[in-house]
């Protein structure tokens, strides 16, 4: 447990693919939209910004008609991610893969519907080239658990495919990156508790999250499975100590007549 815990905090900035994330159920209005801008602005343009949508919708492939669901993220390639690597098989820089109408697909897609690179994919109204399997997300553990195979796009992309309507069930997910140096007396936690503050000011409604506590979920899950582990060393070791205890006695009851012939010699 501890050794995990340590292992996320080295990597927490990795796994969030950010310094601060906020999760909206919605789309955030235009007067959320300026607050945002307005703290980047208020930063002098070291704070940088960029929004991830994440849904999910019926996707299918040229060679099969059959649909399978998936789940949607819409990104910026120039943006995300600010931390990690998305690792794209054949290898090449996210913005290459998602020019224009490219997607790329988890290798899981184009095992179930029988697909390949460079097959037609079609998702909503709009048809995307398959151009590269993605072997690997950085911020997949805070993606939340997904309801199919992921598909990759750009946010520009998105927009075209008529799947954000309305009503249309979708999260976005703002990722913030601070400067690498902060202000002069001014220290890296304070500074990432101000924004984050502002944050939760400017998107009320969000669960807003740093990279300090990674996953809140995933942090509860492990202090309730170490909880269990403790408890269940610990009914191990009392029925060892019964076990040894009941061995000896065993032993002893055996050896009564021995032991009494000793005691008179």
């Amino acid at each position: 447990s501890d050794s995990f815990r340590q292992t996320l905090n080295t990597e927490a900035r990795s796994l969030l693919a950010g310094d601060l994330s906020a999760r909206l159920l919605r789309s955030p209005t235009p007067e959320e939209l300026t607050k945002i801008a307005a703290i980047e602005v208020q930063s002098g343009g070291s704070i940088r910004s960029t929004w991830v949508t994440e849904t999910v919708s019926m996707a299918l492939v040229s060679t099969d008609p059959v649909p399978l669901l998936v789940s949607l993220k819409a990104v910026d390639p120039a943006e995300y991610p600010f931390y990690g690597t998305a690792d794209l098989d054949p290898a090449m820089p996210l913005r290459q893969a998602l020019q224009g109408d490219s997607a790329v697909v988890a290798d899981e897609f184009l095992i179930r519907l029988n697909g390949h690179v460079g097959d037609t994919l079609r998702l909503g109204g709009r048809d995307f080239r398959i151009s590269a399997v993605l072997k690997q997300e950085p911020d997949r553990i805070t993606a939340g658990m997904g309801l199919g195979p992921r598909v990759m796009i750009s946010e520009a992309a998105m927009a075209t495919t008529g799947l954000l309507a309305p009503g249309s069930r979708a999260t976005r997910r703002l990722l913030v990156k601070l400067p690498d140096t902060p202000p002069k007396g001014v220290t890296v936690d304070a500074e990432t508790a101000a924004i984050r503050t502002q944050l939760e000011a400017a998107l009320p409604d969000a669960q807003v999250m740093d990279y300090r506590e990674g996953n809140p979920a995933l942090t509860r899950g492990l202090d309730n499975a170490t909880s269990i582990l403790s408890l269940i060393c610990l009914v191990a070791m009392v029925l060892g100590a019964i076990g040894l205890a009941m061995a000896m006695h065993a032993h002893l009851e055996q050896r009564m007549d021995m032991l009494a012939i000793l005691k008179a010699v």
